[in-house]
């Protein structure tokens, strides 16, 4: 009997892709081993013979990681999730794409590619056509791109993708089809997870609804017996409803599914689905196929304003239509706008959407970036990240109703980093830091950190994160999810490089920084002279200060550098849809500097306190004297009133 189940297992198995018949003799026996534990139910045993054979394979095995994360989640095996997410990178962290490994490759991209945009399932494709390693790397950089907790290893985003596989396998079984071994309800499953509405049942088709609609006698006669007898009726349906999935979309996202009689179940893309073809070709047949289509779309109308729309744009094509009994272009339109109604709503639908990064409350994350030279004249990207984690922390105080909040401030921590990785998201270097915590109600005070960045390329991607913990371990998270129990509030923001200075010899001038509040002594931990302004706010009566870089400056015959640097404040008013700049002539400088080296830095502090609130632009200029080379930046800062 066992030896029975175990060969079904497996079976099962290769035909989901879960595992693969043709792989090396060292990976098939440890597969095997692994598959034979499980038919006996020593699941435990199962994970424990995969996890040693990451140790003793001399290269990695995506068929040995794969069966791992599968049974894991299967079972709900939660403590042996950090080693599911660990050893699915381990199975992705070879350097070529051998033959024996190229069965588990392929179907772990069929299983991705329901989640991907058409243009990276073509390259991803092209990339495993060409036994192209660095695919490899790209899978990986997709999943920890995915992550809600980047500065991790682990992966809730995975194990959730294989958690909804393993349910989808068990609730939605009319078919079993690619690339789940599910129904058409399973592929959308895995993408978005559970909708926020569902419902299901059998579309009516009863005389009396017949009767309402067409008025002649005879003709009614003729439809009902026509649906009866083609329509394939009743029509079973189920339709799933996913509230307003993506910022950018004003509407819900509606999927259908439902037996057409002819492909089995299946997703049901508009309601014409369900007119058999053969109603085309007859008066009497297109007047049965507009009437189901109006008894359909009347039935759904209450549930949604997508149905109530398109059973009003029904009834309004079929009155307006000179003769609806003989239009096959009435129903030819109908068609063709509920497909393209359809299209441009899974157009702006997200490729996938993942609970458990909504499971924790988002941290805004925003990231300045600031172009200049390093001590050895390499472009850098002084990087600037802040957060506000205010709302995280009171959430989390609400929900645990602390008796003394201000005690349990002592247990947060946040830490801000940083992810580079290259074109082919392969990793290239990470950086941590633990800012000082602020919690300002009003928003107006973040957490900053600041990085340099080496410049390495314009495809090089830039994650920056911030991750909020709660290290009393008497204090529960508000939610139950995959993401560790610890995290209590998660931001993150991707950015490429941008271009950096060019380094072409001549005078250069790096980014411009602004702030307030110069110091005349220095401050432990602050790498400016005062209070770095990212956004350009400048509190109302204090000055401007302003931090520049000049590189490149060439020195005369003495070998003194000569230069001027010179400023102007603009005021900006907005007049309509454009803005008016007027020069503030009092407020225009040219000062003198002399330097013996060619890379000058300074803070220099302008007297703004007499501006009156609002927004202005510096004008800043820089002239060689010697090379007669001249530079020039621009940059908007607001004054805010102090009211």
């Amino acid at each position: 009997m066992m030896a029975s189940r175990y060969l079904i297992l497996i079976m099962y198995s290769w035909t989901l892709g879960f595992g693969q018949p043709d792989i090396g003799q060292d990976v098939g026996m440890w597969l095997n081993r692994g598959l034979e534990a499980e038919a006996s139910e020593a699941y435990e045993e199962a994970l424990e013979i995969w996890r040693e054979a990451r140790a003793e394979l001399n290269e990695p095995s995506l068929a040995i990681a794969v069966e791992y994360l599968r049974l894991a989640t299967e079972q709900q095996m939660k403590r042996h999730y950090p080693m599911a997410s660990s050893i699915y990178l381990w199975g992705l962290s070879g350097g070529e794409i051998s033959e024996q490994h190229v069965p588990a490759l392929e179907k772990e991209l069929t299983r991705l590619e329901p989640l991907l945009e058409e243009e990276q399932v073509e390259r991803w494709s092209a990339m495993f056509t060409e036994r192209d390693p660095l695919l490899l790397g790209e899978i990986r950089g997709y999943w920890q791109s995915l992550n809600p907790v980047p500065g991790r290893s682990y992966n809730p985003r995975l194990l959730e993708h294989w958690e909804r596989i393993a349910y989808a396998r068990n609730h939605f079984t009319r078919s079993v089809d690619a690339p789940y071994g599910t129904d058409a309800r399973g592929h959308y499953y895995v993408k978005y997870g559970e909708p926020d509405q569902i419902d299901e049942g059998v579309f009516p088709l009863l005389r009396h609804d017949v009767r309402r609609i067409i008025d002649d006698e005879e003709m009614e006669q003729t439809v009902i017996n026509i649906l009866y007898q083609r329509a394939h009726a009743p029509h079973r349906y189920e339709y799933w409803i996913y509230y307003s999935p993506a910022e950018e979309m004003a509407f819900n996202l509606i999927l259908m599914f439902g037996d057409t009689g002819i492909s089995g179940y299946k997703r049901i893309v508009t309601l014409n689905d369900f007119v058999p073809s053969s109603f085309y070709n007859t008066s009497e047949g297109r007047v049965a196929a507009l009437t189901l289509l109006e008894i359909y779309y009347n039935h759904l109308a209450v549930q949604d304003s997508y149905f109530a729309n398109r059973y009003q744009e029904l009834k309004r094509r079929i009155d307006t239509s000179p003769d609806p009994s003989r239009s096959r272009a009435v129903l030819t339109s109908i068609r063709s706008q509920d497909v393209i109604l359809n299209f441009r709503e899974t157009q702006a639908a997200p490729t996938q959407i993942s609970a458990e990064e909504s499971s924790v409350p988002p941290i805004p994350v925003e990231v300045y970036q600031y172009r200049l030279l390093d001590e050895d004249g390499e472009p850098i990207l002084l990087s600037f990240i802040e957060s506000r984690p205010t709302t995280a922390v009171v959430l989390d105080q609400r929900e645990s109703r602390l008796s003394d909040p201000d005690e349990s401030l002592n247990h947060y921590r946040l830490t801000h980093g940083l992810q580079l990785s290259d074109e082919h998201r392969r990793p290239i270097s990470r950086s941590r830091y633990r800012p000082d915590l602020f919690i300002d109600p009003f928003g107006d005070t973040p957490s900053s950190s600041v990085f340099t960045v080496p410049f390495i390329s314009a495809e090089t991607s830039q994650l920056f994160y911030a991750e909020l913990e709660n290290t009393d371990p008497t204090s529960p998270p508000r939610f139950e999810s995959l993401i560790p129990d610890e995290i209590r509030g998660v931001g993150k923001r991707e950015l490429m490089q941008p271009e950096p200075l060019p380094l072409d010899g001549s005078l250069l001038l790096g980014d411009l920084l602004m702030g307030y509040e110069r110091r005349p002594e220095p401050v432990e931990g602050a790498r400016f002279p005062f209070v770095v302004s990212n956004t350009g706010e400048i509190p109302e009566g204090e000055n401007l200060v302003v931090h520049f870089e000049l590189y490149n400056l060439e020195p005369d015959s003495s070998g003194i550098s000569s230069f001027e640097v010179e400023y102007e404040i603009q005021s900006v008013r907005r007049f309509l849809f454009w803005d008016r700049i007027r020069s503030e002539g009092d407020l225009s400088i040219t000062l003198s500097f002399q330097h013996d080296a060619p890379r000058f830095t300074e803070s220099l502090e302008i007297q703004t306190q007499g501006l009156n609130p609002g927004e202005y632009e510096l004008v800043w200029r820089a002239r060689d004297l010697t090379s007669k080379e001249e530079t020039i930046r621009n940059r908007r800062f607001e004054i805010v009133s102090s009211e």
